[in-house]
Parts: C-alpha cells; sequence; structure tokens
C-alpha cells in the first residue's frame, strides 16, 4: 500500500503487462505451436526465444511440484495490484511486451485490455488508458489521446461497444489514420 500512494502521489505511471506473468505459467504447454495468430511472429524469436523459453519452464516446473501454481499465484497477485493502484488514483497505461514469450503484435493488446477489466477497471477506464491517459504520458495530450478540433484523428471503427464489453475492441470495422480510411478488407 505505502508503494501504491507513493505512486499516486508522485504522478506515475504503471503500465503492467499482465500478459508476461500469465506467458510464464502457459509457455511449457507450448500453445503458441498450434495457435492462429503465430502466423505473426518473426520465426526467429519463436526458435530462440519461445522455445526456449518453453523448455526451461517446462523443467522448472517438473523439478517444482508447486511451480506452475507459484507462477499462476503470481499473476493473480498483479492483476490484484492493479486494482488496488488504480482505485488509488495511480495512472493506469495499456502496454505489452512486444517480442517476449506468447504476446502476439497487436492481439495482446486486446487480451491486456481484458486483463485490466479482471483488475477491476472499468471499460471507459481502460479505453481512456490506451489512448488520451497514453497521450499525456508522452506529452502529447494537446494533439493526441481524443477526438478534437485541432487534434491527430487517428481512431477505429468497431462494430459492437467497449462500453458494454471491453472484447468489443476487437469488432474492428475500419481504421481511419492520418486522413485515410482502411476497411476491413
Amino acid at each position: 500500500d505505502e508503494v501504491i500512494n507513493h505512486w499516486a502521489a508522485s504522478d506515475a505511471y504503471y503500465v503492467p503487462t499482465h500478459l508476461t506473468r500469465e506467458a510464464e505459467f502457459l509457455i511449457a504447454d507450448r500453445p503458441y505451436k498450434t495457435a492462429p495468430r503465430r502466423a505473426y511472429v518473426n520465426d526467429l524469436v519463436v526458435s530462440f526465444a519461445w522455445d526456449a523459453a518453453a523448455e526451461h519452464y517446462e523443467t522448472y516446473f517438473a523439478e517444482n511440484e508447486d511451480g506452475r501454481a507459484s507462477y499462476v499465484d503470481f499473476h493473480q497477485l498483479s492483476v490484484g495490484l492493479t486494482g488496488r493502484a488504480h482505485a488509488a488514483g495511480v495512472k493506469i497505461l495499456v502496454g505489452t511486451d512486444v517480442g517476449d514469450i506468447l504476446i502476439y503484435p497487436g492481439f495482446s493488446f486486446h487480451n491486456e485490455m481484458d486483463r485490466l477489466s479482471q483488475a477491476g477497471l472499468s471499460n471507459a477506464d481502460i479505453l481512456r488508458a490506451a489512448t488520451l491517459t497514453a497521450a499525456e504520458f508522452e506529452g502529447l495530450a494537446d494533439t493526441h489521446g481524443s477526438i478534437d478540433i485541432g487534434k491527430q484523428a487517428d481512431f477505429i471503427f468497431l462494430t459492437e461497444n467497449p462500453l458494454t464489453d471491453i472484447a468489443n475492441t476487437k469488432s474492428i470495422q475500419g481504421i481511419y489514420h492520418q486522413g485515410h480510411f482502411y476497411d476491413r478488407a
């Protein structure tokens, strides 16, 4: 609580990257071998990083009876800490560690938003963390992060409302980027 209160008082930003912790107890099962998202990850990343990590955790879990359970518990603790940090006023950002095990570029951002929902953030707070709070962190809130006159207008069109379910951020119909609209096709 002392650390969380210090973060809140010091105007810190927190990017929890829950998927990294989750990947540690999932990687030994090698779910990436048949995952459709695997097509978006470089073969060198998989063969050198993911396979090595899978072997490491597989060995560790085989030698340590409670090993996997401790990693699951640690992940759950981190999700809970994120909720506590948010409730205390710490600014939360959405982010993932691209290049880390089981992090699929683009897809994992949506999964990370789901974990923030599990941590107790409202859907509006999660969307704010992904947009306006991120722009504030980068010092770009005057030109980015929300739709307003004079701001950069890059945004996505969704077919479902993310305020009712954060998973609806995946219902992308099109993207407006640098003055051009790109439909799903």
